[in-house]
């Protein structure tokens, strides 16, 4: 007889679900399980299902997975949990909060514990944590605690986030390799310069592209969604602000990954003048570095002015042409 692991038993409460479950093991399973068991719990059956479409590209408003902004959460940040939980919600029947690191928890963990103790009818809780110490015990009596083991996520989308990580692994490492690139393709020539900052441009553009797919996906759901003209507008309203907010985001992530990438080629460069050779290979290097060193400190010069919503493209010529001086 086949028993049932953790995942299953999770998942088979999926149709009539409890107000709070607690999930125990590794941040990478536990946070794994908790999205299938959204995709679950909100997943209308059909083929190309659009709450699992916005539930891949984090953007289902109903799907809420809680970041802390420090080492723990925080009371504020309970407060904001609590917040969230009241709400509506707007495309799916039920309203999901994905909790991580509830251990870490200690000022949040009354304010938490309040809320499961009355929960809102239409919120269902996702506790994880790595452990369930002492002080959690409260907690853990008024959730469905499960224990999730590697074993468990076998077959329930094991081999789809393996080739997927990998093909992420695979376009990033193809970014960042693009960027390298930028010290040897530079001559000194405005027409260089132009197509490099084109080239880096479309990779950015790119990345964003899927996840536009879903935006646009999500605000033809709303402008269907039954209810008032003034109601539905002021809620399409409320999601481009977001919308906005997470392109903005990721836009400033990738640059600020990929001039990381770039800076850390001539940090590389930089040490191996250490290597012992000739002197005058050695003072040859030496000037090298100098000239390294000065194209690192202009790569976190643009760090910098990205943070200050600066034209991109602008931002990417005046690097480009400050970098070709120093390679020429």
């Amino acid at each position: 007889m086949m028993v049932s692991n953790a995942l299953d038993l999770l998942l088979g409460t999926s149709k009539n679900p409890l107000h709070a479950y607690l999930l125990v093991g590794k941040e990478e399973l536990t946070k794994a399980a908790a999205v299938k068991f959204a995709k679950e719990v909100v997943c209308e059956g059909s083929e190309g299902c659009i709450h699992c479409k916005l539930i891949d590209t984090n953007s289902h408003p109903d799907v809420v997975v809680i970041e802390k902004t420090g080492s723990a959460l925080m009371v504020e940040e309970a407060l904001e949990i609590i917040h969230a939980a009241s709400r509506t919600p707007r495309l799916a029947k039920k309203r999901i909060l994905i909790v991580p690191d509830v251990h870490l928890m200690e000022k949040a963990r009354p304010t938490l514990l309040k809320t499961l103790e009355e929960p809102p009818e239409e919120t269902i809780f996702v506790l994880l944590a790595n452990s369930v110490p002492p002080d959690l015990v409260t907690i853990q009596s008024r959730c469905l605690i499960f224990n999730i083991a590697e074993k468990d996520l076998e077959g329930y989308g094991a081999v789809e986030r393996s080739l997927a990580t990998s093909a992420q692994s695979d376009e990033v490492s193809l970014r960042s390799d693009l960027w390298k690139s930028i010290p040897s393709r530079l001559d000194n020539t405005g027409a260089s310069i132009a197509l490099l900052v084109d080239e880096l441009m479309a990779s950015v553009d790119q990345i964003l592209s899927e996840v536009k797919k879903a935006q646009v996906m999500e605000l033809k759901v709303i402008d269907s969604s039954p209810g008032d003209k003034r109601s539905i507008a002021a809620m399409r309203k409320q999601v481009e602000e977001r919308q906005r907010r997470e392109l903005r985001r990721m836009r400033n992530e990738e640059f600020r990954d990929r001039l990381s990438d770039l800076a850390h080629f001539y940090l590389d460069r930089i040490k191996e003048v250490s290597v012992v050779g000739e002197s005058s290979n050695r003072q040859f290097r030496a000037a090298e570095a100098s000239h390294d060193l000065i194209a690192y400190d202009s790569i976190l010069e643009a760090q910098e002015r990205l943070r200050r919503n600066v034209n991109e493209p602008l931002l990417l010529r005046w690097l480009l042409f400050r970098l070709g001086g120093i390679e020429g």
